[in-house]
């Protein structure tokens, strides 16, 4: 149990500026809530020994600097938002496309440890989550983040990724037609087809064009659907604002290119994302998932956190070290159903008001007044 409550000790000591010398040491009652309110989904699940692992890991596989700066990770990225963001993240947070995010997210987790206690047992996905380790431990650099939040404050990527997550969800129906037309089908076929795309986009002097042209080709204009989506993704990621190839942008889509193929060079992460897309159904959470306005503001969020990425390297080290961890094979078959356990909970409801609490500081607020 001592091992289970290293967890509630690693997020009890962000609280009320555990982190800032300078936070009030008496806070007002009604100023600041309890650890235990704040957190209470993360303590009953510790409670229930059912985060034992992921707290063994915090408490002695990972480096305290690097638990240190995954926390500063949040509280420098509150930091960075404009005035008053905070004040509305609860809202942005229920009316955002984090309901079909999330849902994806752990369907993608789910099956890669196996289900060892079946009948028959399931084995792990070890190749799959060797991949993956190796992913966030060697392809997280500073252009990659620094990328990713150039796209994430275009305004045209909202609209975009709701389609994306609509058809996603769904098992991806218009994208396995039009694969199918043209003559790519099954896991494998995918696996070629985007290695093929891999291989040409990581060679020297890489024109994105042509990729698009063929994309383009695919498309119903009277339904673009997904296809469009992807097209319009693409685009922002490969073409600056006269439609002319962004060299800041290819350069860092090719050495991506090329670490994933180094990390991962028989496509397992492409098929095991095609198996869980096709598989069944994934159902969003909440009434209000998929909403643009929503999940624009959900972006805009996401891109003050891959700034803050892609100018720290002691955040990108700890993001690395973390996610390398828990996904390496002979720690993932007991460390990854708890965590798809914490990701299902309302834990992150307590955690998100606890960095909003951290960067108002209300404790000081009212211990001063």
């Amino acid at each position: 149990m001592k091992r289970a409550l290293a967890l509630v000790l690693l997020l009890g000591l962000t609280r009320c500026g555990a982190l800032d010398e300078s936070a009030p040491t008496r806070p007002t009652p009604h100023a600041c809530k309890t650890v235990d309110e704040d957190l209470k989904p993360v303590l009953d699940l510790v409670a229930a020994g059912q985060l034992n692992h992921l707290a063994t890991l915090l408490q002695t596989d990972l480096d305290p600097s690097s638990l240190r700066a995954v926390l500063r990770l949040g509280l420098d990225a509150a930091h960075a938002l404009p005035a008053g963001t905070l004040k509305k993240l609860p809202d942005v947070l229920s009316n955002s496309g984090m309901g079909g995010l999330l849902p994806l997210l752990t369907a993608l987790l789910e099956p890669l440890p196996g289900k060892p206690d079946a009948t028959p047992p399931v084995p792990p996905k070890t190749a799959e989550l060797q991949a993956f380790s190796t992913l966030a431990q060697t392809c997280l650099t500073s252009d990659l983040f620094q990328l990713l939040t150039d796209l994430l404050r275009e305004p045209a990527l909202a609209p975009a990724v709701d389609v994306l997550l609509a058809d996603g969800l769904s098992g991806a129906p218009q994208l396995q037609n039009a694969l199918k037309g043209s003559g790519t089908s099954g896991s494998a076929g995918i696996v070629a087809l985007v290695h093929d795309v891999m291989t040409s986009m990581a060679a020297p002097g890489f024109d994105p064009h042509p990729l698009l042209t063929a994309l383009e080709g695919l498309i119903d204009p009277q339904a673009p659907g997904i296809l469009g989506a992807l097209d319009t993704v693409m685009k922002l990621a490969t073409l600056d604002a006269a439609g002319q190839p962004n060299a800041a942008h290819l350069a860092t889509l090719q050495s991506g290119a090329q670490c994933l193929l180094n990390a991962d060079p028989d496509g397992r992460l492409v098929g095991h994302l095609y198996d869980v897309l096709v598989g069944a159904p994934i159902a969003p959470m909440g009434p209000s998932a998929g909403k643009a306005s929503g999940t624009e503001d959900l972006l805009q969020l996401l891109a003050y956190v891959t700034e803050v990425l892609a100018q720290s390297q002691g955040a990108r080290d700890a993001m690395g070290q973390v996610f390398g961890l828990i996904l390496r094979p002979d720690v993932a078959v007991q460390a990854v159903p708890e965590l798809v356990l914490l990701l299902k909970s309302d834990a992150f409801t307590g955690l998100f008001q606890l960095i909003h609490d951290l960067a108002l500081q209300p404790c000081r607020n009212q211990a001063v007044q």
